[in-house]
C-alpha cells in the first residue's frame, strides 16, 4: 500500500470512528426518552370547546345538558373516533339537573337564576354518544369534576347567553393515545363556560321528563389553581 492509500484509509477510519461518536448518545438517549406530552393552556387561555343539547321541562322549570368536546388544549388528537360527531367523541360531559327561577325583565331582557349545581367530564374509550339518549353521554370513566354557584341566564330574541365558573373538585389521571393526563395540569382551578343557546327547540318530542331540546355550543377557558 503506497503513501496515498494509506492516507485515505486512516482517514476514513476517522470518520467513521467520529460519526459513531456522535450518533450513539443521540440514539441511546432517544431510546430512553419518551415523546413530551403536549402542554396545556395557561390560566385564562382557551381550554376547550363544546358541542351540547339542551333538555328542558317548560312546567318544572327544569333542565339539564349533556355534550361532547372537539377539542382540549394540551391534549394530543384526534378527539374522535372516525368522522366527528356526538357518536365518535372521546371526551363528553353532563350536568346534574338544575332548576331556573324567572327574575323581573329589564327592559327588553328576559333574565333567569339558574340554580348551583355539578357538571361532569368522561373519557369514552368506546363512544358511543346519542342525543336521544343521555345518559351515553355519562357512561365513561370520569376524569373531571366541577362545581358552580348560581348563575344569571340572559334571554335574547334567537339565543340565551350564560357565562358560568365550574370550579374543578377531582380529578382522575388518564391515559389517551399512549399519552398521561390529568384535569389538574389543563384547568387546575377548572373552567369558566361561555354558552350560546338556541331558543328555537329541535323537532320531536325530547326525552321523558323533559319534552324540549335546544340546541347550544361555547367554549371554556381555564381557571388558575389560585384565583
Amino acid at each position: 500500500m503506497d503513501e496515498i492509500q494509506w492516507q485515505e484509509t486512516e482517514m476514513k477510519r476517522l470518520f467513521a470512528g467520529l460519526r459513531i461518536v456522535v450518533l450513539a448518545p443521540a440514539l441511546f438517549f432517544g431510546g430512553l426518552v419518551a415523546p413530551p406530552e403536549a402542554e396545556a393552556a395557561g390560566a385564562g387561555g382557551l381550554a376547550t370547546n363544546f358541542v351540547g343539547r339542551f333538555y328542558f321541562n317548560p312546567d318544572t322549570l327544569q333542565g339539564f345538558v349533556v355534550g361532547y368536546l372537539p377539542d382540549i388544549v394540551g391534549i394530543a388528537g384526534p378527539l374522535f373516533n372516525g368522522p366527528p360527531s356526538e357518536g365518535t367523541a372521546y371526551f363528553t360531559y353532563r350536568s346534574n339537573v338544575f332548576q331556573f327561577t324567572v327574575l323581573p325583565t329589564n327592559g327588553d331582557l328576559q333574565l333567569f337564576l339558574l340554580s348551583a349545581g355539578t357538571y361532569a367530564i368522561y373519557y369514552n374509550a368506546q363512544p358511543m354518544g346519542d342525543w336521544g339518549h343521555p345518559d351515553t353521554f355519562s357512561s365513561g370513566q370520569p376524569i373531571a369534576r366541577f362545581k358552580r354557584p348560581e348563575g344569571l341566564v340572559l334571554e335574547f330574541t334567537d339565543f340565551f347567553n350564560h357565562v358560568i365558573g365550574e370550579d374543578l373538585v377531582s380529578a382522575q389521571p388518564f391515559i389517551f393515545h399512549g399519552h398521561n393526563y390529568d384535569f389538574r395540569s389543563i384547568a387546575p382551578g377548572g373552567l369558566t363556560l361561555f354558552n350560546t343557546v338556541s331558543t328555537m327547540p329541535l323537532p320531536g318530542n325530547g326525552i321523558s321528563g323533559f319534552p324540549v331540546t335546544f340546541p347550544y355550543a361555547g367554549s371554556g377557558t381555564a381557571v388558575g389553581a389560585n384565583y
